[in-house]
């Protein structure tokens, strides 16, 4: 029995250690991250409830126009809403259970505040409306502003009554607040400059008259209002005046020295502060200040009934003051600062105070400019302690890309057998043999210390085979997530994800479970660049990969500074340590890579700040011997999206040299450059063309300097041509005339084809067109792109589909080698992205396919795009907003990593053609092994009875 006991044991040993082996694939990586962007107003609510802390939740709008509420308690989104994707803003207001919104679509819309039901919406206004504002009057009644025209929402009937001001004063109208009197609403607006009163009896809303205040020309954008008084500039920003609902008076103060006012209570109490100075006046006693303190950074408590002020010093010193008793403070404590978080200058402080008898505690939500929050909880005489951090930045993602982990220690060693190619042959030897010993002791001592841990999370004691199987995969994800190497796997699954924000920071991401592995904040006068089309871009280049252990890895960021000047920031990809920062004094026009390494493996960087060799520089620096090192052109494309021009250019590295190769003119008229895009750098194709009918093979067009441009109508809004030319030579491979093609306008070029994305008014239809470029059916290998080589493609295939959904965002699958057939990756405005093959969007399905092209394996032509459930890669993830899906390689050649940003992030890996080089999911290792194992103890066991019986019979 104890022989057999030992023998199970060592059976289900080894089958835990066979399958910690398994392919790291199964533990499928996918996750999302939801967002709400940079608040603008975060207003401290609870709600009633038998558990009250529970109910604590933030309510807070951001400058992208979404509406949410957090959790106090862990910083997780309750609800959100997202408005229209536009310049304008969404201004809320909270009453009782509910809040309210207002937007410039002329709608108001009511929430519940615990789950984000919408209960009321009504359209106002059809009209479109600049200025608009919501207000409470009193726990029933709402208060919204269209332009010159007053809405009052009565929040129990649901109902509304509107009242207009005269004519006069109809145009240029902005709302600015509601004064409080016994008797009526006085509704404050700015016309000119001019304020105006819209006044509301209570007790007849019917009744209303106006009051224009001649002598109070204010800059409505400084005016506050506080109870039954409205505090102002002068039109002018000399002085500071205010009205109280009888007579307009001024403030013994410059009013050009004050840059902030507050109210601080809603009955007549204002808050004034300027570089070096803050004043707090309470307007129903007199005209002095009743608070002074030579600081500036003063903040107001984010709640309706307001009454507290934080006062921050030293940067991190929170000084808590009562309005009622502003002799004292209440306390003064120091936030904590978490190096990891890398807090940067602080760009808002919201808080809430909660005071019951002796009982106080205070809560601090921490904006920094970068738009990252920290929540802080203190009470009582306790230290402030830090509860949770958002990274709200992270929906501002100008660029990401995927890197890959350092190489394991057995690469290493591996690597450094072939170190030393200019050694002798003997000392060549010695180096190898000692290499290869040094990785077999590093083998045993990885399998040994895996096997280790392995046995001290198992009990033999009370071995139960089915719980023992049933807990295995338990067993093994834990494993897999205690104490692992930072290094990279065998199929190049794990990576980091390196992105840049145009909030000013750094971020590297862990594509396995979307956590934060380290931020960089750039520099407190960070300003973003513009591209060729005027969008903001934070660039990142990868100069040094981690494929290397002789050398460290190397990213670097160029952006601009406050005052014209440009920043270069180099950093280690995957620890985030600074290993350079530099500042020059000039306005950085473009930035290229040379896509060629140096004698250090290193790719430098080209930077234009104009087109004379004093005015280019390369980063880091090029040395003479490297020089030597780029034998072969360098050509660059020249744009200017107003007037059309294209220039192509060869640069001489020595001389920092731009020779114009060619110059293309364009009759602009009325059109400019709406869209342009490339091929993606290093793309990698191993299908040279398609095996058609009688063993025939056509041939794709490859050149991988093609670029597509598309024009638009500055009057329509409509791309009228898209053009694909050859960058070298500046002849025109492609072009075709649009006439029902809204923008945006998507593309997509990659190996020989140009994919489009549009909308057609003609169809009302999303559309989708894919134009392919073949050579023909002879092979034109020519090593060097040149005037003379490659000039045009033999044919084209042109083929026009409609698309189920609106898009926006396009993009294309990425694989190690490119032997798999691609697949085009589609965001879509609800939130799924769904990856359509490459076989789909073909450009030669037609309606009648002939028995070779069946057996070829076309398509048949559909005008629709039919796509299934299980080609959503999402699932059943909402990723909203997507701007931009980003994809890269891994060591499978079936596998390609996708990361999609917008409002949200979301990460996982497709299989585009397939699980062709993986076993199936439902492959059963657990038999397989069960019957090696079998198999070897049954040869055992069998050899052992023939010995056995033939010794036997020689004694017979």
């Amino acid at each position: 029995m104890n022989w057999n006991k030992k023998y199970l044991q060592f059976i289900l040993l080894v089958i835990s250690i066979s399958l910690s082996f398994e392919d790291d694939t199964v533990l499928k990586t996918e996750w999302t991250q939801k967002y709400i962007g940079c608040p603008k107003q975060m207003v401290f609510e609870t709600l009633n409830g038998k558990n009250e802390k529970l109910n604590d939740l933030i309510l807070v709008t951001s400058d992208n126009n979404t509406l949410a509420t957090l959790s106090m308690n862990y910083g997780t989104i309750g609800w959100r809403h997202l408005f229209d994707d536009s310049k304008k803003e969404v201004k809320v207001v909270s009453i009782n259970n509910a809040v309210y919104s207002i937007f410039a679509d002329g709608i108001v819309r009511g929430f519940k505040k615990s789950t984000g039901e919408m209960f009321y919406e009504e359209l106002l206004t059809s009209n479109n409306v600049e200025n608009y504002n919501i207000f409470l009057l009193d726990s029933y009644n709402v208060m919204a502003v269209f332009d010159n025209t007053v809405y009052l929402i009565d929040v129990e009937e649901k109902s509304h009554k509107s009242f207009n001001l005269p004519l006069d004063v109809e145009k240029n109208i902005v709302s600015i607040g509601i004064l409080v009197s016994e008797s009526f609403y006085h509704v404050v607006f700015s016309s000119k400059n001019t304020i105006n009163l819209l006044n509301i009896n209570k007790d007849d809303l019917k009744s209303w008259t106006t009051t224009k205040l001649d002598k109070m020309i204010v800059n409505h954008e400084t005016c506050v209002v506080s109870g039954k008084f409205l505090l102002c500039k002068t039109n002018d920003n000399m002085k500071i005046v205010y009205y109280n609902n009888e007579n307009i008076k001024t403030l013994d103060i410059d009013g050009k020295s004050v840059n902030k006012i507050l109210s601080v209570t809603n009955n007549g109490m204002f808050l004034l502060s300027g570089e070096d100075f803050t004043k707090i006046y309470d307007l129903n006693k007199n005209d002095l200040p009743v608070f002074e303190k030579s600081s500036s950074d003063f903040y107001v408590a984010s709640t309706i009934e307001k009454r507290y002020i934080i006062s921050i010093e030293n940067k991190n010193t929170v000084v808590l003051y009562d309005s009622k008793k502003l002799g004292s403070p209440i306390f003064s404590k120091p936030l904590e600062i978490n190096k990891k978080n890398n807090p940067t200058d602080i760009g808002n402080i919201f808080f809430k105070v909660k005071k019951d008898s002796n009982d106080i505690n205070v809560y601090v939500a921490r904006v920094n400019k970068d738009c990252q929050i920290d929540f802080f909880e203190t009470s009582n005489e306790e230290s402030f302690l830090h509860e949770w951090t958002r990274y709200e930045d992270l929906s501002y993602i100008s660029q990401s890309d995927f890197v890959d982990l350092p190489l394991s220690e057995m690469d290493m060693l591996f690597e450094k057998e072939f170190s030393n190619p200019d050694g002798t042959i003997i000392g060549n030897f010695t180096l190898r043999i000692t290499s290869q010993m040094e990785q077999t002791q590093t083998l045993i001592r990885k399998y040994l210390k895996y096997i280790s841990k392995l046995i001290g999370k198992l009990s033999f004691k009370s071995i139960s085979t089915a719980g023992y199987m049933s807990g295995l995969k338990n067993k093994k994800q834990e494993l897999y997530d205690d104490d692992q190497p930072l290094e990279r796997d065998y199929f190049k699954f794990k990576k980091y994800i390196i992105v840049t924000t145009l909030k000013g920071s750094i971020y590297a991401i862990n594509n396995e479970n979307g956590n934060i592995v380290w931020k960089i904040s750039i520099d407190s006068k960070f300003e973003p660049l513009t591209d060729i089309l005027n969008n903001l871009i934070v660039p990142f280049f990868v100069q040094r990969t981690t494929d290397s252990s002789m050398f460290s890895n190397q990213g670097v960021v160029t952006y601009g500074i406050t005052g014209g000047k440009t920043g270069i920031l180099a950093f280690n990809m995957i620890t985030g340590e600074i290993i350079d920062r530099k500042v020059l004094s000039k306005k950085l026009i473009r930035v290229e890579q040379i896509p060629k390494q140096n004698s250090e493996r290193m790719k430098n960087l080209i930077l234009f700040f104009g087109e004379q060799p004093n005015d280019i520089e390369y980063y880091p620096p090029l040395k003479d011997s490297d020089i030597l090192l780029y034998d072969k052109p360098f050509y660059l494309l020249w744009t200017n999206k107003e007037t059309g021009q294209l220039r192509g250019t060869r640069f001489d590295f020595a001389k920092k040299y731009l020779q114009t190769v060619w110059i293309f003119n364009r009759d602009m008229k009325d059109e400019y450059i709406a869209n342009i895009v490339g091929k993606q750098a290093n793309e990698k194709t191993q299908s040279l063309g398609y095996v058609i009918g009688h063993n025939n093979v056509l041939y794709k067009y490859l050149n991988p300097h093609m670029i597509a441009i598309a024009y638009a109508s500055k009057k329509t809004s409509l791309v009228s041509e898209v053009v694909i030319l050859d960058t070298i030579t500046g002849k025109s491979l492609y072009n075709s005339k649009l006439k029902s093609a809204q923008l945006p306008f998507k593309m997509v070029l990659c190996d020989n084809w140009l994919a489009m994305s549009f909308y057609n008014l003609k169809t009302r239809r999303q559309q989708m067109s894919i134009v392919e470029l073949f050579d023909g059916h002879e092979f034109k290998d020519v090593s060097t792109i040149n005037l003379w080589s490659k000039s045009y493609p033999g044919n084209f295939s042109v083929q026009s589909y409609l698309f189920p959904q609106g898009v926006t965002a396009f993009s294309v699958t990425k694989t190690d080698i490119g032997l798999t057939t691609r697949s085009l990756l589609v965001g879509m405005p609800f939130g799924s992205i769904a990856q359509i093959s490459k076989r789909q969007l073909d450009g030669r399905r037609v309606f009648d396919i002939t028995q070779e092209q069946r057996e070829e394996g076309l398509i048949q032509y559909i005008p629709e795009l039919i796509f299934t459930p299980d080609q959503y890669v999402t699932g059943n993830n909402t990723v909203l907003q997507i701007r931009h899906i980003s994809s890269h390689s891994a060591g499978l050649e079936s596998v390609s990593h996708i990361f999609a940003f917008g409002k949200d992030l979301y990460c996982t890996y497709i299989y585009p053609s397939g699980k062709f080089d993986m076993l199936h999911d439902d492959f059963n290792y657990h038999l397989i092994i069960i019957i090696l194992v079998s198999l070897v103890l049954g040869s055992i066991l069998t050899r052992y009875k023939a010995n056995y019986h033939s010794l036997k019979q020689s004694w017979m």
